[in-house]
């Protein structure tokens, strides 16, 4: 693990890096707000806001990496994590961590969560989460092997894998909440959990365990949290 947000801060304009790699970040845009998570709290976003995080982090093309995150919204073609220039073009390479819609991704998949670089094609799902509950997302990409996959609440569904790792731009750096462009130019709108990015490819074991670890228990260590309660929220 080389990053970990867990938005556990519940006030304040700084999200803390648990992974002891110091990516902390910012507020950048608008006014998140906290609210509550899985596990803690959340931040939510309401499509003019985002969090920076000035920092590389590792390579999301020529490399091997996993990303998960729990996401909550009722909304489509808006980016969760984006690692580009902090402008609002899509440029060569620039990588996004979106919930598609059909008509902009080209998938046919409308509210299915997507990874998708500029001149990188896709790693994209096949499960709507764009139904206003909490739904883990992951995406996994083994570069030697040039396999990608997308998971859901720890089940993997792949509908489309073109993805062709095309190398990360030097200097780019990683935002929450930030749409660069392009599918639809508008900031996510909904809250998010627990992102974490590694510089390796996860197991399905090991995307299950992140995700249930996730949502064990709340702060004080007093509340289990049930996978039948978090999917009702």
């Amino acid at each position: 693990m080389v990053a970990r947000w867990e938005f556990n801060e519940g006030k304040g304009n700084t999200v803390k890096d648990s992974s002891g790699k110091g990516h902390d970040g910012d507020f950048a845009g608008g006014d998140p707000q906290w609210v509550p998570g899985v596990a803690g709290s959340a931040l939510a976003f309401d499509g003019d806001d985002y969090v920076a995080i000035d920092a590389w982090i590792t390579e999301t093309g020529a490399a091997d990496f996993t990303i998960t995150a729990w996401i909550k919204t009722t909304k489509t073609s808006v980016s969760f994590l984006t690692k580009n220039n902090e402008d609002r073009v899509l440029d060569f390479h620039e990588k996004l961590f979106y919930v598609g819609d059909a008509a902009t991704s080209g998938g046919g998949k409308t509210g299915a969560v997507e990874w998708v670089g500029h001149s990188c094609d896709w790693i994209r799902g096949d499960t709507d989460v764009s139904d206003g509950k909490w739904h883990h997302v992951a995406v996994t990409w083994e570069f030697k092997a040039l396999e990608g996959h997308i998971y859901v609440n720890g089940i993997e569904g792949v509908h489309h894998m073109g993805y062709n790792g095309g190398e990360d731009i030097k200097g780019n750096t990683w935002q929450i909440g930030f749409t660069s462009g392009w599918p639809g130019g508008v900031d996510y709108e909904g809250a998010v959990d627990d992102i974490r990015i590694y510089d390796s490819t996860l197991t399905a074991n090991e995307i299950e365990e992140a995700m249930v670890e996730g949502l064990a228990v709340d702060p004080t260590g007093l509340l289990a949290v049930s996978w039948a309660e978090i999917k009702t929220r």
